[in-house]
């Protein structure tokens, strides 16, 4: 993809599927993609946890205004 195009294509997602659940499998293809995005002086001080717990979401969800 050009960069142009990245850049007028990109959008912010507001919405999410709350009950779709990805499997392990999907969740470590995800995150050995998102490891190769850049970092500021390529520092790559991420970190990474998966909340699968519904009640744990939701008490997220509510902490984070509702995002």
């Amino acid at each position: 993809m050009e960069f142009s195009s990245a850049v007028q294509q990109r959008r912010s997602i507001k919405s999410y599927q709350p009950d779709r659940e990805i499997s392990d499998a999907e969740l470590k293809e995800l995150m050995q993609e998102v490891v190769l995005s850049p970092s500021s002086f390529n520092l790559q001080h991420w970190t990474f946890i998966a909340v699968r717990n519904r009640d744990l979401k939701n008490k997220i969800q509510q902490s984070a205004w509702n995002q």
